[in-house]
């Protein structure tokens, strides 16, 4: 490549760089903000908010009443939303796991029923008619039951899968027969109560969360424990007061005034049990107080003058 001409030096378009793709580009990282960091009102930045809260409760034991009772309130309400949020995620679980199981068996119960009134509108014997009244109520149910199951409890069948296929009408009448008066779970009969106190009552049934305060044991790993109602600090008072005073300690002996104790009680049985004994320990003493008074008088004294 030959030298550039003297016009071309000064010239911006040789003279700058060329400029790069922005594909080229790397996104540059917004500062302070970090891509673990949970954001504000979800459920891991309420959990995390807890631990902050009780942490802070359990350290500082001098907070003031109003900064402690404000505290107090909001771990409540950060638990509060804890769990709600727990159960709409075990609920919108549970509402996909039986999502098609709960279809199928609504549409053959809304079949049956059809089977049944396509049937009672040519019944000619009373007996005949109060039957089949029967099985409509009882497929009425199923429906209901398939559709109003409370959604955080296991679903559990109503009919057993048959792939078998008949065409025959009275095999299909015996096989009708054969699935409406089959046994019912317990929850059926909760769901045909509620059908007489209409839409709300059905919906109450199908929201409730009884099987969740039921294993509300649980606790993020399996069990968990029931919360205690949070203390504010005139409860932690009045819990001191009415608490026994203890008593103070009582002071503990020296162990050489113990030791010495001891020997002096069973010298006081020895003596008192022997009187020879206690009549030589009389003249030790006598001999013992007449040699410290001879030593006295023998030394003169301190003032005495030499």
């Amino acid at each position: 490549m030959g030298k550039r001409d003297f016009g071309q030096v000064g010239s911006a378009e040789h003279d700058s760089p060329e400029p790069y793709s922005s594909g080229s580009f790397k996104k540059q990282k917004q500062s302070g903000i970090s891509k673990n960091r949970p954001s504000e009102g979800s459920s891991q930045w309420a959990r995390k908010r807890v631990r902050n809260i009780e942490r802070l409760l359990q350290r500082n034991s001098e907070l003031p009443a109003n900064v402690r009772n404000d505290l107090e309130r909001e771990l409540a309400a950060h638990k509060t939303t804890i769990s709600d949020k727990a159960v709409q995620k075990k609920r919108s679980a549970m509402i996909g796991k039986y999502h098609m199981v709960r279809f199928f068996e609504r549409k053959k119960a809304i079949r049956l029923a059809r089977q049944v009134r396509k049937r009672l509108d040519q019944a000619i014997s009373p007996e005949e008619t109060e039957e089949l009244k029967r099985h409509l109520h009882i497929a009425e149910v199923d429906e209901a039951y398939a559709q109003n199951f409370p959604h955080l409890e296991t679903y559990v069948s109503l009919y057993k899968s048959d792939t078998t296929k008949d065409d025959n009408d009275e095999d299909k009448a015996a096989k009708t027969k054969a699935l409406l008066e089959a046994e019912r779970p317990p929850m059926w009969s909760v769901i045909e109560r509620a059908m007489e106190g209409g839409p709300s009552a059905l919906r109450m049934v199908r929201e409730r969360q009884s099987s969740i305060e039921a294993q509300s044991g649980s606790q993020p790993g399996g069990k968990q424990q029931k919360q205690k109602p949070a203390t504010t600090q005139s409860q932690l008072r009045s819990r001191s007061h009415d608490k026994p005073q203890s008593k103070p300690p009582a002071k503990a002996q020296p162990r050489n005034q113990k030791q010495a104790e001891v020997p002096q009680k069973k010298g006081d049985e020895s003596v008192a049990m022997n009187r020879r004994e206690r009549r030589r320990l009389m003249r030790e003493t006598g001999a013992v107080t007449n040699n410290k008074d001879n030593d006295d008088s023998d030394d003169g004294g301190f003032f005495e003058e030499g």
